[in-house]
């Protein structure tokens, strides 16, 4: 057989499938195919195809305890080799390619005398004016060259098309060249090839392919299968191309072997079969849940240990007739295999009938049984659409209209597979994005005409996505930054976000961008991907020279009588003290607390600015103790307990403890002329100062704990 798929344009794939007797001659390493175009001879060319890697596999169904010619052995049973050869061509528009390849010579066949004049002449026709971009269908089971007499054979050349084009099926006369076709003895025909018993005879279901027969007598024979390939356009039924496969069959006794057989399609999945599972079409309604449905196999052959192989049992597989539903096989290789079917169809499988082939075959010697079976699934609707899928930003609401007919009464609307408790009158749905969350959401409604005996309701789906709405962080104010230190800038959540410069250039990509560099920046953030949920904003950056850096040096005592002068460098207008002062220096005197820390800074933006900090203790630390002090500290060093004795007795005085950094560690007040100061112990080891203050003394002094 001769297949064409279309590589894009006006390219196709030449596929040119020989099935060789593995007693005749060799296989050749290439094929010279013929384009001739009915309508102009101008375009006519020929290409040859080359034998693919790998080819020449043997399809017999053979078992492997009783080998074929195909494995060496001569004057055993028959067996039969597959060889591909494939190649590329251009062809331009015609209304009808004919492409075609033929040779001599067919082998020996009960029907058809005169084999060695009996060349063979295989065809396909591609209509690539009508259709530009079509490819043909393609037979997905091999063909089956053995069956057996007395038994019912059920054939199916599975063949499948890439475009979803609708299929007829016929016999056709073998053809040996363009114009003749091969001579059939008397009783036999291209549509009657064997003897098969009434009343059925020979039978070909034109819309499935199912070929079916009882043959009577063995004998080799050739039939022919076309395959026709039709497309709606502009409104008319169109033949757009065919393909033709040209058989041998052999009839063969089988007579310690029994067929073995599919069940019909069985909604009850019982995995187990029933002669009265003889229904091999369905009709389903469109909706959400999957089609689920077994297929179950049957050998009426038992196990028997003097026969060689095992004819009771079989594997089931499929030609993956509908790419995208599931055939999950069970037990292959027993006497009890099953299959199971599952497919959840699209809105585009509506009102096309969808099918698929299975095959069964057994484990019987020296042939094994096969049968290949055809399945039909009709998806029907009653009509409604809810439109496109779409993206909402967050905040936003959508009106979702379900547009039907005047029958249609109830609507039932779901969201992410929960009822929204609209009322079954309401013929719209309103989404609003604030109530969902961010993420996609499925809204689905199904409708009925309010008919108990209604077999199909309407149903259709949306996908509405909620993208995260961005709002810049506040809109970024031109920037003033100090120096080569950089500002960093953050965009706030989203789902992508584009950094560019003045020149369009993408500077980063990211939540935060960070910048040194002057300029005029602009930023759009994304809150999903690609959508139109963005937010947007430019700024200027400016780079200001750094202050210049300085210091008001160590820290420092200073006595009560005393002052000190600070001062920062000259030549800039934005000074600022702690103390408030906006002046460049400042006079610290004994006004201030007994110990200050004083910064001054000089700025020049938020970002750009240089200061430093001092302490300054006031007054005399470490008062000299005599017998005129008016008070008493001791001992000193101290360890746990420092004892305070004042010359008079005072209603209230304060005790405080700083650390050499004017932090201050204790306060307690006491009255009286006495007092401990207990449980330094759990002070470091170091050097503090105490302050004592009442109505007559202000006092600071040095202590070391021990």
């Amino acid at each position: 057989d001769l297949t064409y798929t279309c590589l894009g344009g006006n390219t196709y794939q030449i596929t040119y499938t020989f099935y060789r007797d593995c007693s005749g001659i060799t296989a050749p390493n290439s094929v010279t195919v013929h384009f001739n175009c009915t309508s102009n001879s101008n375009l006519n060319l020929t290409q040859n195809l080359q034998k693919i890697s790998g080819t020449g596999q043997e399809i017999t169904h053979a078992c492997s305890a009783v080998p074929t010619k195909c494995s060496g052995y001569q004057n055993i049973n028959y067996g039969i080799q597959e060889y591909v050869y494939q190649g590329t061509v251009t062809l331009a528009p015609c209304n009808s390619w004919r492409i075609y390849t033929y040779s001599c010579c067919r082998n020996p066949a009960t029907t058809v005398p005169n084999n060695t004049s009996n060349g063979w002449y295989n065809l396909a026709v591609l209509n690539n004016l009508s259709a530009p971009g079509n490819s043909s269908p393609t037979f997905s089971s091999n063909p089956v060259s053995i069956v057996c007499n007395g038994q019912t054979a059920h054939i199916n050349a599975g063949a499948v098309d890439p475009d979803g084009d609708f299929l007829i099926y016929s016999f056709y006369p073998a053809m040996t060249n363009p114009i003749s076709t091969v001579t059939y003895t008397s009783p036999y025909s291209y549509d009657n090839f064997l003897l098969a018993s009434a009343p059925s005879g020979i039978t070909i279901d034109s819309l499935t392919g199912d070929i079916s027969f009882t043959p009577t007598t063995n004998l080799s024979t050739v039939y022919g299968i076309k395959v026709r390939e039709y497309r709606i356009i502009n409104g008319t039924p169109t033949l757009i191309g065919t393909i033709y496969r040209d058989f041998q069959l052999r009839v063969v006794s089988c007579s310690s072997n029994n067929l073995p057989r599919l069940s019909g399609i069985d909604t009850s999945m019982t995995h187990t079969y029933s002669p009265n599972d003889t229904i091999y079409y369905m009709e389903a309604c469109f909706g959400p849940d999957p089609i689920e449905f077994d297929i179950n196999g049957f050998d009426p052959d038992t196990f028997n240990s003097a026969t060689t192989g095992s004819p009771e049992k079989f594997s089931i597989s499929w030609n993956s007739g509908i790419p995208s539903a599931n055939f999950t096989t069970h037990y292959n290789g027993t006497d009890s295999a099953y299959a199971h079917f599952s497919w959840t169809p699209t809105a585009a499988d509506v009102g096309i009938p969808r099918s698929f082939t299975a095959t069964i075959q057994d484990s019987a010697c020296p042939y094994n049984g096969v049968q290949t079976y055809s399945y039909w699934i009709l998806i029907k609707d009653t009509p409604v659409q809810l439109g496109s899928d779409t993206t909402l930003c967050n905040g936003e609401s959508l009106t979702v209209n379900a547009i039907v007919d005047s029958s249609v009464v109830n609507y039932h609307w779901m969201l992410n597979g929960n009822p929204t408790g609209t009322p079954l009158s309401q013929d719209s749905f309103i989404f609003n994005s604030t109530n969902y969350g961010l993420g996609h959401h499925t809204l689905s409604v199904e409708v009925d005409t309010g008919n108990i005996y209604q077999t199909c309701k309407g149903y259709d789906q949306i996908d509405i996505f909620v993208a995260y709405l961005p709002n810049i962080n506040g809109s970024f104010p031109d920037t003033t930054f100090c120096g080569n230190n950089p500002v960093t800038f953050d965009a706030g959540p989203g789902q992508t976000y584009v950094w560019k410069d003045v020149a369009s250039n993408i500077v980063d990509t990211t939540q935060f961008f960070t910048t040194s560099t002057s300029g005029l920046y602009t930023v759009v953030v994304d809150g999903g991907y690609n959508t139109r949920c963005r937010d947007t904003d430019t700024f200027v950056v400016n780079a200001l020279p750094a202050p210049q850096n300085f210091s008001f040096g160590n820290d420092t005592t200073i006595a009560a009588s005393q002052t000190l002068t600070l001062i920062m460098p000259a030549g800039y207008s934005n000074y600022l003290w702690s103390t408030g002062a906006t002046t460049q220096s400042i006079v610290v005197d004994s006004s201030y607390n007994w110990i200050n820390k004083i910064w001054g800074k000089i700025t020049l933006s938020n970002q750009c600015y240089s200061s430093d900090t001092i302490r300054v203790y006031i007054g005399s630390v470490g008062v000299e103790q005599s017998e005129d002090s008016p008070f008493r500290v001791y001992p000193n060093p101290v360890g746990n307990v420092l004892y305070i004795e004042l010359k008079n007795s005072y209603p209230e005085s304060m005790i405080e403890i700083f650390d050499l950094n004017g932090k201050q560690i204790r306060q307690e007040n006491f009255s009286g002329q006495y007092y401990q100061l207990k449980s330094l112990e759990t002070l470091p080891k170091g050097t503090y100062i105490l302050h004592l203050q009442n109505n007559e003394l202000n006092v600071l002094l040095r202590f070391i704990k021990e």
